[in-house]
């Protein structure tokens, strides 16, 4: 799908009302395989783009990664596939920080909203003052360092990338085949994927529009799901949560799941998905 800024190939399926699947790091959008799958039985049509700056969609042609710019993706997509209705979104990770921002600037343009693995900021960054999560959050800082952290995020064929997941997800064991897919989406892209996490050290990420969106009420029916042992984003982050939600706010705790709870627990993360789908037709 060609954008303004960038190129996204796109994975499309199914008929009906639609549904943007929005990916994270380090992932890509058959995270949502199982996700697709019940999406288009049930009757909806679903879109799941790979984001900007990651294999095989194009870099960022303005070099722009930070909020904004990934959640004016997400409204585009909904625009070019769904001019004439509202659209539902899902993200997980930067895919959940990315639906946070479309539907602050457009709410008109969606139905509904779930996000997985990372809350809402208001709940999130007061958590970034202690001490357990900053020990959990010790490679954003270390993205932010030039050369280093591209070489050793290449390093041993994104030995880092398998890392996060014994870390982040200690009782899910991805397949090397998963693990193909998501390091092929990242290895010919590392300076792009690692713009995400410099741009929220950016002004912009620290003052401007950016910050803005992260922070806005949600204005839509929404639902927040996390893994009660994530280990990227503790799930105490997500209490007093639903303080930032004027439409609805459902919180689903998912025992037994770390941060990748597509891949997890996809039974009933497709579930989840579908009920809130249903609450906010």
């Amino acid at each position: 799908m060609r954008l303004p800024d960038v190129d996204l190939q796109c994975f499309v399926a199914g008929e009906g009302p639609l549904v943007v699947l929005a990916h994270g790091f380090p992932d890509e959008p058959m995270t949502y395989r199982a996700q697709i799958h019940a999406l288009a039985d049930a009757g909806y049509r679903v879109v799941a783009p790979v984001m900007r700056g990651y294999a095989p969609s194009d870099e960022s042609k303005s070099g722009r990664y930070g909020t904004s710019a990934i959640g004016d993706d997400l409204v585009a997509l909904a625009d070019a596939f769904s001019p004439n209705a509202k659209v539902h979104v899902v993200g997980h990770d930067w895919g959940a920080i990315a639906a946070f921002s479309a539907v602050a600037v457009a709410p008109e343009r969606f139905s509904s909203l779930v996000t997985m693995a990372v809350p809402h900021a208001g709940a999130l960054f007061p958590h970034f003052q202690r001490a357990e999560q900053i020990q959990r959050s010790w490679y954003i800082g270390m993205f932010q360092l030039p050369i280093l952290a591209e070489a050793r995020l290449a390093k041993d064929d994104l030995a880092l990338v398998d890392r996060l997941f014994r870390d982040w997800s200690p009782g899910y064991d991805p397949t090397f085949e998963e693990m193909a897919l998501i390091k092929a989406a990242i290895r010919p892209r590392i300076r792009a994927v690692l713009a995400y996490y410099r741009a929220i050290r950016s002004p912009k990420g620290w003052f401007g529009e950016d910050r803005e969106r992260m922070f806005a009420r949600v204005r839509v029916p929404a639902t927040h799901i996390h893994g009660a042992e994530d280990g990227c984003i503790g799930i105490e982050c997500c209490e007093g949560g639903e303080a930032f939600y004027d439409k609805g706010y459902r919180f689903v705790r998912l025992e037994g799941a770390g941060h990748f709870v597509t891949r997890e627990k996809p039974d009933e993360v497709s579930e989840a998905i579908l009920e809130q789908l249903a609450r906010g037709a």
